[in-house]
């Protein structure tokens, strides 16, 4: 899949993609590659020299069927290709509103530690609907929930062509029954939904996080949402900030109304870690979640106190495989990170 994801309505499917060319080593030149993401087949490819400067490198995908395609531009160098970025394009229909075909035969099993969501692409005809381009899972603890809420919401599964092929989706889980609707998604935008499966778990269950906090960037009060469940006496929730939780920075009890937490005690600016338990009425209790984390990032005021920012390695060039950035504030080092791309 592309880094970056583009949507083009068909009748005006055009591109331009602005270049910054650096002078290249010798025997280098760039080369685009047009991929149909539900095939992997190679649609349209070209190589060129580029002279150091700006490239306005236009592209006229008009001529392309309503699908979802991938730009991948590449260096080549004494015929090996090293891949310089790649994009997603998503040609559709702006008129079509015409929903695709629900997924074919879904069903939801128990796995040791997760549940396994499965479901086959439909049997669709190419003259009369379009093929599912993604698949959107929505899970629920309540029965009667609406799968078009976002906080139900749960992962996505990009489609394939092949009809029939079964797909899957995993979803770690404690005890309780949980809900599932997936949705089949075409690539104008249309919905259609299967019918609701659900699957019971032994065992307690623990609450369900919420997935506006399964990783949140703060720079004020972190607020931890989870839904709602029956017959609780209180909520726990755990902050550490390492997650295997081998020492708590602070425990919260909760009342068992309530669906979200504001931390308002002061937090150092680093990754946080959280998990969240339930005591249940009866005297029995659940697991604690899997633990989701936060980044406390600095505030206004304290990022106007930062004095330099160090970037690593000295040399950096898109070929590099890692970017490290170390804050340093008023001469002390507070964090540090690395991105591997």
């Amino acid at each position: 899949m592309g880094e970056e994801s583009y949507l083009l309505p068909n009748d005006q499917a055009e591109l331009s993609i602005p270049l910054i060319i650096n002078p290249l080593p010798e025997n280098t030149s760039l080369k685009y590659k047009l991929i149909h993401n539900g095939t992997g087949a190679l649609v349209e490819e070209k190589e060129f020299v580029a002279e150091p400067g700006v490239l306005d490198l236009k592209l006229d995908l008009k001529k392309l069927e309503l699908k979802i395609y991938e730009l991948v531009m590449v260096f080549v160098t004494d015929g090996d290709e090293d891949e310089l970025f790649s994009i997603d394009l998503k040609i559709f229909d702006p008129y079509d509103n015409k929903p695709p075909l629900p997924p074919a035969n879904v069903s939801v099993t128990p796995n040791p530690g997760k549940v396994v969501l499965s479901w086959q692409v439909p049997d669709y005809s190419p003259d009369d609907e379009d093929i599912p381009s993604e698949y959107i899972i929505y899970r629920s603890t309540q029965e009667d929930f609406e799968p078009n809420d976002e906080k139900n919401k749960v992962g996505t599964v990009a489609g394939i062509e092949k009809v029939g092929e079964l797909l899957t989706y995993e979803d770690n889980l404690l005890g309780g029954t949980y809900y599932y609707i997936i949705a089949s998604v075409d690539i104008s935008g249309n919905y259609a939904y299967s019918e609701k499966v659900s699957i019971t778990i032994e065992g307690k269950p623990a609450p369900v996080i919420s997935s506006e906090s399964k990783e949140l960037f703060v720079d004020e009060e972190p607020i931890l949402q989870w839904e709602y469940l029956i017959g609780v006496s209180e909520y726990i929730i755990q902050i550490s900030g390492d997650e295997s939780f081998s020492s708590i920075f602070k425990e919260y009890s909760v009342h068992p109304s309530a669906t979200s937490l504001a931390i308002t005690d002061e937090l150092e600016p680093e990754k946080w870690y959280w998990r969240i338990k339930a005591n249940f009425s009866d005297g029995t209790f659940s697991d604690f979640s899997v633990p989701y984390s936060f980044f406390y990032l600095l505030t206004e005021e304290e990022s106007n106190q930062i004095s330099y920012l160090v970037i690593k390695p000295e040399i950096f060039n898109p070929r590099a495989s890692d970017l490290k950035i170390e804050v340093v504030l008023n001469d002390d080092p507070l964090t540090e990170h690395t991105w591997s791309f």
